[in-house]
């Protein structure tokens, strides 16, 4: 399976915990970097693509009308399977244009950004909407008939449980296909002096989501039966994708040899050269492998590591040690070929991915 990701790096305000790449004065560029865009896409060697994700950034702050145009002339130029077409929205910008693009072009899912219903936590978030503007966008999108994704973010410092919890019942009782849960992570509360990191609600939040019947299939992604995300799929297990626009990320297989390609994230820059600023690199067979396993441990089923030697080789010696010693303390196990991590072990999981790169 191959995927297409469209960086569209436009919002109306900066999240301070987003590490994304955006910008929110640059609506003089918006027309021209849609250009470049398209030219970037018409120069892929490969346009055959069984999902397309379009990400940001905020999509949904591109006038509808404009984001329909160039949805139009993008499938034009590639050869689209229509397996799941995804867009990124905030609540703010969840208008009538948009959800009229959203019916009107082959859209499947739409991913929005709550994160919460309560104003308070929203503010202490950054974010620019509030609660009643998150329900509204989701019940706008709903009644489109496509599938929603809602964010929630939980372990935010200050914040009850109740509060969080809360959000992800009135959120789950509108029956949006997928909930992706993050937490916050600890590293990120600068701009939140004073406020503790309380004991984390992970596992809380896996039990409440599951009664709701919602499956988690990735650390952070809960989903209804056939339901998950497709295209980020692609990225776990390994698969191809192409990245355009400023900021965006390729990997693609070369004579066999997994490549990375990136745009530096930069608008201006792009709009001047959407087809020579790309940066390849060639990950040699050890680096592969490491990425395969650390992108595969957020699959709830983990890594099929048979699969793995089959496509790079040997397990590399280090690699291996790492995983017999985080396999003795209790992190990972096998389970039918598959290596995976323990309940313990998703816990902890970025520490558990920089621990095995070493």
């Amino acid at each position: 399976m191959r995927g297409l990701y469209v960086h569209l790096p436009f919002c109306r305000s900066k999240c301070p915990y987003c590490g994304f790449y955006s910008e929110t004065e640059a609506e003089d560029l918006m027309e021209p970097y849609l250009e470049a865009c398209l030219e970037s896409a018409r120069a892929l060697e490969n346009k055959t693509f069984d999902t397309l994700y379009i990400g940001g950034g905020t999509p949904s702050s591109i006038p509808g009308v404009t984001l329909e145009r160039f949805t139009e002339r993008l499938l034009s130029a590639m050869d689209f399977r229509g397996t799941e077409f995804s867009v990124e929205a905030n609540p703010e910008s969840v208008t009538e244009d948009f959800a009229a693009f959203v019916k009107n072009c082959p859209v499947t899912r739409v991913s929005l950004g709550v994160q919460s219903l309560d104003d308070k936590t929203l503010k202490k978030l950054g974010r620019i909407h509030d609660g009643a503007e998150a329900l509204k966008a989701a019940v706008r999108l709903l009644e489109t008939g496509v599938s929603l994704n809602a964010d929630i973010i939980f372990d935010i410092p200050g914040v009850s449980r109740k509060t969080v919890f809360d959000t992800a019942e009135r959120l789950s009782a509108l029956g949006p296909d997928h909930i992706s849960a993050y937490s916050y992570s600890p590293e990120d509360t600068g701009y939140l002096p004073g406020f503790d990191t309380d004991e984390s609600q992970y596992d809380d939040m896996e039990a409440f989501l599951s009664g709701k019947g919602y499956e988690k299939y990735e650390i952070s992604n809960f989903a209804r039966p056939g339901k998950e995300c497709m295209h980020n799929m692609v990225y776990w297990t390994g698969g191809e994708y192409a990245g355009i626009g400023a900021g965006a990320h390729s990997m693609l297989y070369s004579g066999g040899c997994r490549v990375r390609y990136s745009y530096p994230p930069d608008i201006e820059r792009y709009i001047k050269e959407p087809l020579a600023a790309f940066q390849a690199e060639k990950l040699d067979a050890e680096t592969a492998f490491k990425e395969t396993v650390v992108f595969g441990l957020r699959m709830k089923k983990g890594v099929l590591m048979d699969e793995a030697e089959k496509r790079f080789g040997k397990i590399p010696s280090n690699l291996l040690n790492n995983i017999n010693k985080y396999t003795e303390q209790g992190l990972l196990e096998w389970h039918s070929g598959y290596l995976r991590t323990t309940k313990r072990g998703a816990s902890v999981l970025d520490y558990l991915s920089s621990c095995l790169w070493a």
